[in-house]
């Protein structure tokens, strides 16, 4: 336990002092990324499991358009159960 606290003291020192020599700026934020003009037409695809199969997924392509569409559905149906199950007194 102490050879892996040690070593990992050890790993994350230089990273600590090479990040308050650049004044606090990892990399990441001192590099200004160029903006991508995302457009709902460009195709998104997702790979979706497949119900009955542990491994299998599908590959499925549509729209950001159609997705974030989907994606609303799907929210407004769990919503309407979610509410659905307060509104009524149990037993009813």
């Amino acid at each position: 336990m102490r050879l892996f606290l040690m070593a990992a003291v050890l790993a994350l020192s230089p990273a600590t002092a090479a990040q308050a020599a650049s004044g606090g700026k990892s990399d990441a934020e001192a590099k200004p990324v160029a903006a991508t003009a995302v457009s709902d037409d460009d195709k998104e695809c997702r790979r979706i499991a497949i119900t009955g199969s542990l491994v299998r997924k599908a590959r499925v392509c549509k729209s950001r358009a159609e997705w974030r569409r989907l994606d609303a559905e799907g929210n407004d149906g769990a919503r309407d159960i979610i509410d659905a199950s307060r509104g009524r007194p149990s037993g009813q």
